[in-house]
């Protein structure tokens, strides 16, 4: 994952106290099904019936899913601890969303700077919420716990706990070794193991991205014809040599463009301030990238055709010519 936050240790040991505490505590309920694609955000791509079409990416054959937004874009514990917390720091981005939309729809947003911020948030929102970025921190673990253990004993109040504990204070190499394996080292191998510090890190993560979609400006981009789709994973990032997503190491703050459906009629963008149609051309462009990051399903208005469209991206081989 990216560079964390310029965070006082101080800061983010506290902070971690305390979702400690939040996990740990029988009163707060625990939210087991997590929306990663908000629900405000599928709702668009609803048809009449208030139904979308959710179309597989694993598998060719499977049958689409029509169902309504409640029912799609979730997973099992994407956020497994203080999940509660996390739920109250989403939505106040997503009860914000569908004021932006109508302001995208209207080319108006750039007259609202609240909701230009809200925009970005949401593009933050979903870049944070991605297995991919699960599936890198849980990867990138053992080099997180070394160096965290390089680093131990920068901790606030790291010499007086182990004299606490040991009757001296530190004064060796080894000292710090036996000090990390035995406590702090345990600590933090069962914040791991538990989510804990995923669900620290995420919410980092997403300060983060705000912070850096905060100092870039919002293109509004409207499909001349055809429409947009959308996936479980549906901010994509894209580096100058054609790589995109974090899978593929390209994060936020290193990417050439940075894109994200919000309707059908509506794509956001990054880069000079800007408000256009796209060509029929660039919409299958936008709609394939979103089918090549997805991770299980893509998902489209019933009686746009596109269910075809997202097994043919996702399942023609590509074929590389030779000269």
């Amino acid at each position: 994952m990216s560079a964390p936050l310029p965070l006082s240790a101080n800061l983010a040991a506290r902070r971690l106290r305390s979702l400690r505490a939040e996990a740990a505590d029988d009163t707060r309920p625990h939210i087991e099904q997590q929306h990663i694609v908000s629900k405000v955000i599928l709702k668009q791509f609803a048809g009449p019936n208030r139904l979308l079409h959710a179309v597989s990416v694993r598998h060719r054959d499977a049958a689409v899913v029509a169902r309504g937004p409640a029912g799609m874009g979730k997973i099992t514990n994407f956020v497994s601890q203080a999940s509660g917390s996390a739920e109250r720091l989403w939505s106040e981005v997503e009860t914000r969303i569908p004021q932006a939309i109508k302001l995208c729809e209207s080319d108006m947003l750039h007259a609202y700077s609240g909701d230009i911020g809200v925009v970005r948030d949401t593009v933050a929102l979903h870049y944070i919420r991605n297995r991919a970025l699960l599936k890198i921190h849980r990867d990138s673990y053992a080099l997180a716990r070394q160096a965290r253990r390089a680093n131990a004993h920068q901790l606030p109040g790291y010499a007086q706990d182990f004299e606490r504990r040991f009757g001296r204070p530190p004064v060796s190499a080894e000292d710090h070794a036996f000090f990390f394996e035995m406590v702090l080292g345990r600590q933090f191998d069962e914040d791991f193991q538990s989510g804990l510090l995923f669900r620290h890190s995420v919410e980092r993560q997403f300060l983060r991205s705000k912070e850096w979609l905060a100092r870039h400006q919002v293109q509004i981009l409207h499909p001349a014809s055809g429409s947009f789709l959308v996936g479980d994973a549906p901010v994509i990032t894209i580096s100058k040599d054609g790589r995109m997503g974090p899978s593929e190491g390209v994060a936020l703050d290193g990417a050439s463009q940075v894109i994200m459906p919000l309707s059908p009629k509506i794509v956001i963008a990054f880069g000079p301030q800007a408000v256009g149609q796209v060509p029929l051309e660039t919409v299958e462009e936008l709609n394939r990238y979103q089918v090549r990051a997805a991770n299980e399903f893509v998902y489209v208005t019933p009686g746009s055709g596109l269910e075809d469209f997202v097994r043919l991206t996702r399942f023609t081989p590509t074929v590389t010519r030779r000269s």
